[in-house]
């Protein structure tokens, strides 16, 4: 078993993913409600913390949102979220200390947290960190195929060639990323 630098393998209500106890914490407080307003949750983060104030971000995506339809949320659906989260956290009080809270988008290159992100993404040029290094390495970018029997298939920059299955449960980061040319096609369509 790997041991994530962010936290523990949760499975709540069918969702597989990692992150710390506390986010987890405020990702089941909240989820129901970005649910309600027809959205979904991609990912709680807390940040800072002892020397600092802390930072919880969430990102939101509108529920509709896949590889096919790249719609984002508006202003007014963060305006939503903020509210919301703000009444929940005032009630739970989860955090002890001071925080500020960051609501936004996932933007165009999207963090993969939950199992099922790396179903529906598929297949995407990603780019990932590993909490510990495999064949020596932490880092990859390259062609995300799926997830199979709790690993991450990939195929590396490079060396498309081969086929990689990076352990799921030592993912420590993942986002999706665009060549110059992808890019140029998202805005060109």
């Amino acid at each position: 078993m790997y041991k994530r630098a962010d936290g523990p393998l949760f499975i709540w209500d069918g969702l597989i993913g990692y992150m710390q106890p506390l986010e987890h914490k405020i990702w089941q407080m909240i989820a129901p409600g970005v649910d309600d307003l027809g959205l979904r949750l991609v990912r709680v983060r807390l940040s800072g913390g002892e020397n600092t104030s802390s930072t919880l971000q969430v990102m939101i995506e509108p529920a509709t949102a896949s590889r096919t339809n790249r719609v984002s949320v508006t202003v007014d659906d963060c305006e939503k979220v903020s509210r919301m989260v703000s009444a929940l956290m005032d009630v739970e009080d989860p955090l002890p200390d001071a925080y500020t809270l960051e609501v936004s988008s996932t933007g165009l290159e999207r963090p993969l947290v939950l199992a099922e992100d790396f179903a529906q993404w598929a297949p995407h040029r990603v780019k990932l960190e590993l909490s510990v290094a495999h064949d020596g390495r932490k880092r990859f970018v390259g062609l995300m195929e799926g997830l199979e029997d709790g690993d991450i298939l990939f195929r590396q920059d490079g060396q498309e060639e081969v086929q990689l299955r990076l352990p799921y449960e030592a993912l420590k980061t993942a986002r999706i990323v665009y060549t110059d040319d992808e890019f140029k096609k998202l805005f060109n369509n």
